[in-house]
């Protein structure tokens, strides 16, 4: 049998091998990135195993990060730029004497695969290789014992099944996740939240959602997403709320916040429903209820700050209207704030409408339409945020004499305003002459208040 692996492995990995060898431990590469190979795919990074302990890869190396010490692992870095994560045999959660046990405890036959780059000897007790090339997901030994020992297994098998295109083929493995899919909550939610992304950024995000829905997984991890299912849309949708998020999800650009945000848009539909008298669907104020949802799911699922509060805010706009008019096109501009964000709401848009049922190239049109529009507007350098105005802070206090404090925020906010509505007001003597009129309303308001 030809030897895939041979000449694939790079030098670097090689010689941590070597140095392992030489000290008299075993080395060998393991993992992902033998099975990207084997799939003709480049891998992004290599893991070693060996029967040395972490103290002894430590003492092997000159540069070491302890990343899983605890767990066995510490990543080697060589030329300062090369990293490989070297990890002592394990079985369950501790350290093994053999590679056997090692390979005997992995989740699925094809990542149960070791291979020998200085022997030139692939080790595959489970058939791994033959799997991967039929694209047959099977677990190693039992899949309920698998899951149990780690239940992100269920998720990992979903990801693999949409992502790299194996298919989970026994019953055995779809009914052990139906089964032990509550085991999935002594997970950490960082971990989740990680396979979660992986899920949703794979080739076939759709599928995936849906089979966390039929594999009993979702109502576990996303119970709003669960609680979406058999939600009645109006006529203009082609799929039920669940289905329309789903969908969408198809047609969302490989960007994690608009796919996160494409996936939850619509969340708070589940509770703003309601049927006129007429039978008429109707869903108020579900843009901020789903904003509010969505960033509630994130925080709990412990995503960054700047990954919330992006997708709150893309979401909160996801229904401004903007066709045919670039007075609301720059007021959605100016409250999105970055380049970034508004082009995401492009995609966000084209990946909601998609999601109904829409035609694809009336709909993709659009969208180009409205990239287009937009760099009109940032090539034409019309303001968008307070910092592009003609006038500062100085400017107001020098103007009205009036001391420091949070009013001038507050009337600079509205100048902007009528900027937004009247570009051609951006310039310095025009704005000079706005301030009284503008500090007399702001006073007003505050008043009426």
């Amino acid at each position: 049998m030809v030897n895939v692996f041979t000449d694939k492995i790079p030098n670097y990995v090689k010689s941590i091998c070597e140095t392992l060898n030489k000290a008299g431990f075993l080395g060998y590469v393991v993992g992902g990135a033998l099975r990207d190979i084997a799939l003709g795919l480049t891998p992004k990074d290599f893991d070693v195993a060996t029967d040395a302990s972490p103290d002894q890869i430590e003492s092997l190396f000159e540069h070491t990060i302890p990343t899983g010490r605890r767990f066995g692992t510490i990543t080697v870095v060589l030329d300062k730029k090369f990293t490989v994560e070297v990890t002592t045999f394990r079985k369950n959660a501790k350290y093994a004497d053999k590679l056997s046990e090692d390979l005997a405890h992995r989740d699925f036959t094809i990542n149960a695969i070791a291979y020998d780059p200085i022997k030139n000897i692939i080790y595959d007790p489970f058939n791994g290789l033959q799997d991967i090339k039929s694209k047959t997901l099977k677990t190693v030994g039992s899949a309920v014992e698998r899951i149990r020992e780690d239940p992100l297994r269920m998720m990992r098998a979903i990801r693999f099944k949409v992502d790299k295109g194996f298919t989970i083929i026994t019953d055995t493995l779809s009914q052990a996740i139906k089964e032990n899919a509550h085991l999935v909550n002594n997970v950490s939610k960082e971990r989740i939240a990680d396979e979660l992304c992986k899920i949703i950024m794979a080739k076939d995000p759709t599928q995936g959602i849906y089979d966390l829905l039929q594999l009993n997984l979702l109502k576990y991890i996303l119970p709003e997403l669960q609680a979406c299912v058999g939600v009645q849309q109006r006529s203009d949708h082609k799929y039920d709320l669940f289905g329309h998020l789903a969908h969408a999800l198809k047609y969302a650009e490989e960007d994690l916040i608009v796919r996160l945000t494409v996936l939850l848009h619509d969340i708070g539909k589940t509770v703003t429903y309601s049927a006129d008298e007429s039978g008429t669907i109707h869903f108020y104020n579900h843009a901020e209820e789903s904003a509010k949802i969505a960033f509630n799911i994130l925080e709990r699922l412990k995503f960054s700050n700047y990954i919330k509060n992006s997708v709150a805010q893309l979401i909160r706009h996801h229904m401004r209207k903007v066709r045919g008019s670039d007075r609301k096109l720059r007021y959605l501009m100016s409250s999105l704030g970055t380049r970034e964000q508004a082009i995401r709401f492009a995609k966000v848009r084209f990946a909601n409408r998609m999601g109904r049922g829409g035609n694809f190239t009336e709909e993709y049109t659009e969208y180009q339409n409205l990239l287009s529009r937009m760099e009109i507007i940032w090539k034409k350098k019309y303001p968008l945020k307070v910092s592009d105005l003609k006038i500062n802070g100085k400017d107001v206090l020098e103007c009205l004499g009036i001391e420091p404090g949070p009013i001038v925020g507050i009337i600079l906010d509205e100048i902007l305003k009528r900027v937004l509505h009247h570009p051609e007001l951006n310039h310095h003597e025009k704005l000079i002459d706005l301030i009284p009129e503008i500090y007399e309303k702001v006073l007003k308001k505050i008043g009426d208040k």
